[in-house]
């Protein structure tokens, strides 16, 4: 058994590509479905962490990422994913954990929020440094197809709580701007995010 983490773009994000938010529960049975019906029974979506597109993908025998990747364009052609093997990106997240102890410097009535951006590429190399301000910041540490960012939330008047009335946009904002400097597809998570499907994919071994 081999275990893959899957984040999936415009999934749960109100507002951008899709009107409406899919129950979890109902797109991944119906992923699986395809999975089923195309063959490809090796291949399951096993688990997934909140409403925002995160995925624990189980394949009965190891295959390479772009195999996987390449299974779920042909079955699940209407969403895309950013897929990683499970032990290759445990293998990265504890030096993207110390990079991002390295906050950016402080702005009056934001907070900073840690998280990544990833290349949907799988042969995606280092990627480039977007241009940084109060609303996002790009940090210096990479790895091929992930690097390391803030996202600059507004803060309400008394600055111990984020202001829902201000909101800027989520972590797609991020991923926009790494499409503009970089090109392709890219996604983007929070580290809470990240470390909540890296514990679902450890649940599971």
């Amino acid at each position: 058994m081999n275990l893959y983490l899957a984040f999936g773009l415009d999934i749960g994000n109100v507002g951008r590509a899709r009107a409406t938010r899919p129950p979890t529960k109902a797109l991944i049975a119906d992923w699986n479905k395809r999975l089923l019906s195309s063959g490809e029974v090796h291949l399951q979506f096993v688990n997934a962490y909140a409403h925002t597109g995160n995925y624990v993908v189980r394949a009965s025998t190891s295959d390479r990422v772009e195999n996987i990747m390449a299974l779920l364009v042909r079955c699940i052609p209407t969403y895309k994913f950013a897929v990683f093997d499970y032990m290759e990106f445990l293998a990265v997240l504890n030096p993207i954990r110390r990079a991002l102890k390295q906050a950016p410097p402080a702005v009056s009535g934001r907070r900073w929020t840690a998280g990544i951006v990833m290349d949907t590429n799988h042969n995606g190399r280092i990627p480039l440094i977007p241009a940084s301000d109060a609303k996002a910041w790009f940090g210096s540490f990479a790895v091929p197809r992930i690097r390391t960012a803030w996202k600059g939330d507004i803060l309400d008047s008394q600055e111990d709580k984020l202001d829902n009335a201000q909101r800027e946009g989520g972590w797609g904002s991020l991923s926009d701007r790494m499409r503009k400097v970089a090109g392709g597809t890219w996604t983007a998570r929070s580290m809470k995010s990240v470390e909540r499907i890296v514990a679902v994919a450890h649940s599971i071994r």
